[in-house]
């Protein structure tokens, strides 16, 4: 029995974690209607037949991320160093995940320990300013565009140049970052052809001899052979003028696209505008849109172009806000010598905040164990990927199929993160538990569902149908006691058994605990709209007992409601939460499920 008061269950927190992630859980039930005998016979249903999915192998450049930053390059200009080229690499994209409001200062704190002295920054989306010296004698330029809600990118820079003398080095010229970073990961996609506008910047190698004409004389000292050029220094004086004619709507580095969401694909250019009137095209952009994210390549515009010439096959980036209202990403050349972000927004009709419409895509909810409280999940669109603090994990094995129940361990920060996904039947929802572990101290735990829509028009226009899948819940009375139940496979397992009729558009459900062959939980009154569903869910009367043995008389009575979704190609799956919060007068759940369609053997 795994029963526990809610006073000791921080400490029980390893016992609560075994009943919601071992596959071994013993919640007991009180019969909410008379037990009929398990039958006999053999089951007239099976699972549709869908071919299993294998972990995706993506190069590093292409693993996606919610933001990724680089930092600049100096060259060593000692007089016995050999050293002409510093150029770029793979391995100096990192990933990061900040808050939009602390993502420039965490750059400047990053400067400060590296220069021992107060950075000064500049970031995409702010109107610009000619730069201007501070009291401490350094300089900065900063720019504000507030029509980006979802997406901070640009470049944080220290702009007064301090030298750094060391053993047969020197090192002279700016230091600084250049940044994307977005916030809310789409969960709906438009369908239509959608235009996006904004702005891009970059950042090069440092390599010995090389100018550009293009970059502001009192500022491009060097810039792009000493030390990485970046954005600046050739954009901050025409926007500031710009910005002082009302031209709001253009900058000196401007990108805009357009992604035709029917057809998956994405075009875009990435310009310079050195007047009113002239503009340089720069970077023409083609990619193919997978989930929210999307990959694909920058090809340059001119090959003669000192800094701008090389094309990249390594463009990647994605939607962001709730309706795709913003796009972002980043790409670094082939041969490592140009490093580009980029942001934009939806733009229709000369406005910002026209947004289109959209149809649900993806589902990521979790559910604290230790106080059953609820939120979102970030997601990028693959149910097989669970999304942590900005970072993908993998739910199926690195080779081969997945298990039922699949447990995989991940190293984060020295903590083993242990996740257990269900269900080796289910392509396009998955749900189960993740918690930390530190040497035996498990903490942070949670369920978890995240799912693939079904698109709508693949959505089964009528008929009955019937879906059989497995269910996970964790229970917090309001005396304080707790419970769990685990998902399973089989006629002995926690079992989840819903028939949906989509002519007239509901759904009902039963949900049986532990090979029961009494209603644990009753869902009723279930609406479908959409590719979604609503329900209600409910214990009997005489709910739902905590100790299999019957002998302590703790019952949890539960009601709440349900929020699903229809998964996969022509809706062959099926997946949900139902959550009741915990209260002083009211008995708290939280749970997940999936099932499969069926089809008669």
């Amino acid at each position: 029995m795994k029963m526990t008061t809610k006073s000791t269950l921080t400490l029980s927190l390893a016992i609560l974690m075994t009943a919601c992630a071992s596959n071994k859980g013993d919640v007991a039930l009180t019969a909410i209607e008379p037990i009929k005998p398990p039958s006999t016979n053999t089951p007239i249903h099976e699972d549709v037949p869908t071919p299993p999915r294998t972990a995706e192998e993506l190069d590093a450049l292409m693993e996606p991320s919610l933001g990724f930053h680089m930092a600049t390059v100096r060259r060593n200009l000692h007089a016995d160093s050999t050293e002409e080229h510093v150029p770029l690499s793979a391995d100096m994209i990192k990933p990061i995940n900040d808050r939009l409001s602390r993502v420039v200062d965490r750059h400047k704190k990053d400067l400060n320990n590296l220069n021992g002295a107060s950075s000064l920054y500049s970031d995409n989306y702010e109107d610009s300013h000619s730069p201007v010296p501070t009291s401490a004698g350094a300089w900065y330029g900063s720019r504000d565009r507030d029509y980006m809600k979802f997406v901070k990118s640009g470049w944080v820079a220290d702009l007064q140049p301090r030298p750094n003398f060391a053993t047969n080095t020197i090192h002279n010229g700016m230091n600084g970052f250049v940044f994307y970073q977005g916030t809310n990961p789409a969960t709906a996609l438009p369908t239509q052809t959608i235009t996006y506008k904004g702005t891009w910047d970059f950042m090069t190698d440092a390599k010995k001899g090389r100018s550009s004409d293009e970059f502001h004389s009192e500022y491009k000292k060097n810039a792009g052979a000493d030390y990485s050029a970046f954005s600046f220094h050739e954009s901050t004086k025409d926007d500031a003028k710009w910005r002082d004619e009302g031209r709001t709507g253009d900058v000196s580095h401007t990108s805009v696209f357009t992604v035709d969401f029917a057809n998956k694909t994405l075009t875009g250019e990435l310009s310079r505008h050195k007047s009113k009137s002239e503009k340089v095209k720069r970077y023409d952009i083609k990619a193919d849109i997978k989930d929210n994210r999307f990959r694909g390549s920058a090809t340059a515009s001119n090959p003669n172009d000192p800094f701008f010439k090389s094309n990249s096959k390594s463009l990647e980036g994605g939607f962001f806000g709730e309706h795709a209202e913003e796009l972002a990403g980043k790409f670094l050349a082939d041969d490592n010598s140009l490093f580009a972000v980029f942001g934009a927004r939806q733009h229709k009709d000369g406005k910002w905040d026209d947004i289109d419409p959209t149809e649900k895509a993806f589902d990521a909810v979790k559910f604290g164990i230790d106080e059953l409280d609820k939120s979102s999940l970030d997601t990028f669109g693959d149910a097989t990927k669970l999304v942590i603090n900005g970072r993908s994990f993998s739910l199926l094995p690195a080779t081969g199929t997945a298990d039922f129940i699949q447990t995989n361990k991940y190293d984060v920060n020295g903590k083993n993160l242990v996740i257990s996904a269900c269900c080796g039947n289910l392509n396009h929802v998955k749900f189960g538990t993740y918690f930390y572990d530190d040497n035996g101290s498990k903490s942070d735990a949670y369920l978890f569902l995240t799912g693939e829509r079904t698109a709508l028009s693949e959505m089964p226009k009528a008929g009955e149908l019937e879906y059989h899948g497995t269910w996970q819940a964790c229970i917090l009375t309001k005396d304080s006691l707790t419970g769990a139940i685990d998902a399973g496979k089989g006629q002995n397992a926690s079992r989840a058994e819903f028939g949906v009729n989509f002519d007239n558009k509901t759904l009902k459900g039963t949900l049986y605990a532990g090979g029961s062959v009494a209603p644990s939980i009753i869902i009723d009154n279930g609406v479908i709209s959409g590719n979604g569903f609503t329900a209600d869910f409910r214990t009997g009367e005489k709910g739902l007992s905590l100790d299999k043995s019957s002998m302590s008389g703790a019952v949890a009575h539960l009601s709440g409601k349900v929020d699903g979704g229809f998964y996969g190609k022509n809706a062959t799956e099926l997946g949900g939460s139902f959550y009741s919060e915990r209260t002083s007068k009211k008995d708290g759940v939280a749970g997940v499920f999936g099932a499969k369609q069926q089809v008669k053997k």
